[in-house]
């Protein structure tokens, strides 16, 4: 337990079934009302991810109780928010432009979310988050890098001060990190106990359609999640999928870099387009001059980008394709013009 944790959480103990308590696997399984026809999937998934955890903790370099996986990255926000936020209590700080999930999570949750403006390089505005910090006391501060929607990575020395200056937990979502060709910010969980980073399979693994995500924290962080974490939330066949994959060890990220850095050149060339930020992830945030007619004429023509004008004036978020949907998009794009 934390000295983070929510004071109601204190006496809860982590859901635990028989599974949980001991590896089952050897004995006539009674405990649970499952069907007894045995199939691939009468049985239910292992709660612990016992395999996964220890494949991810070796990845890492971490140890086993430094790994939580769960139903999705998402799904972790939503745990860190309710173990650790008192509703109509506690605050939490973000960055705009940023992921809205942090405050859709907030709003269910009735905790008061802030945000403070990037920078106009999408960098962290490490005066006024000093600033915040001081003032407010924020239970929470959430980082993205490379960040969603801009595509860049956040500056080093400044998330380090971030993190350093920080009185709650600092959460780095690093969705995206295997598209940066930087060293993972994993390496902040040795010298800092507030510190939890967040990854997932959905991007560079190909696996969105599994949900499946994971925490790296220190131990006690890791325990405190347990405590609001549903039962059997990750599916046995998500566990073999991605304990296959990280076996394997065939992450290709290069083909979908490459073809980034074309598509961003290619679009440059566009006369409707203004601007294509720079990007460390498998998307592109690019200006038009105007992205509403834009948006609509690809929809006219099969094809659904991400509005994110509210956000940037005049974004739409371009997901990296294969080179003929990097093409298709390239033509449909021309037609407009």
């Amino acid at each position: 337990m934390s000295r983070f944790l929510n004071p109601y959480l204190h006496a809860v103990r982590s859901y635990s079934s028989a599974r949980s308590e001991f590896d089952a696997s050897n004995y006539l399984r009674l405990d649970a009302n499952e069907h007894p026809v045995e199939s691939p999937y009468n049985r239910y998934p292992d709660p612990m991810c016992t395999q996964l955890v220890e494949s991810i903790a070796i990845k890492e370099n971490l140890s086993r109780d430094q790994v939580l996986v769960s139903n999705g990255s998402d799904q972790l926000i939503d745990m860190i928010v309710r173990a650790y936020c008192m509703p109509d209590v506690d605050r939490i700080l973000s960055f705009t432009p940023g992921f809205s999930m942090f405050d859709y999570v907030a709003q269910v949750n009735r905790i008061a979310i802030d945000t403070l403006a990037l920078d106009d390089q999408f960098d962290l505005p490490l005066a006024d988050t000093l600033g915040y910090i001081d003032k407010s006391d924020p239970k929470i501060i959430f980082a993205v890098s490379p960040n969603n929607p801009t595509g860049n990575d956040l500056s080093p020395d400044r998330l380090l001060a971030l993190v350093k200056a920080a009185p709650g937990l600092v959460v780095i979502d690093e969705a995206y990190f295997e598209f940066s060709g930087r060293r993972s910010y994993v390496k902040l969980l040795e010298e800092n106990d507030h510190v939890i980073v967040l990854r997932t399979f959905s991007k560079a693994y190909g696996m969105a359609g599994l949900r499946l995500g994971y925490a790296l924290a220190r131990p006690e962080l890791i325990e405190d999640l347990k405590k609001v974490r549903m039962p059997y939330d990750v599916d046995s066949w998500s566990q073999s999928v991605a304990l296959s994959s990280l076996a394997a060890d065939e992450l290709n990220t290069s083909k979908i870099i490459q073809a980034r850095n074309e598509l961003r050149d290619r679009l440059q060339n566009l006369p409707q387009v203004k601007r294509v930020y720079p990007s460390d992830a498998n998307f592109l945030l690019v200006i038009f001059s105007d992205a509403i007619a834009t948006y609509r004429g690809l929809l006219d023509q099969g094809i659904v980008v991400r509005r994110r004008d509210k956000q940037v004036p005049n974004a739409l978020r371009i997901t990296v394709g294969t080179t003929a949907q990097n093409e298709q998009l390239i033509q449909a794009l021309k037609r407009l013009a």
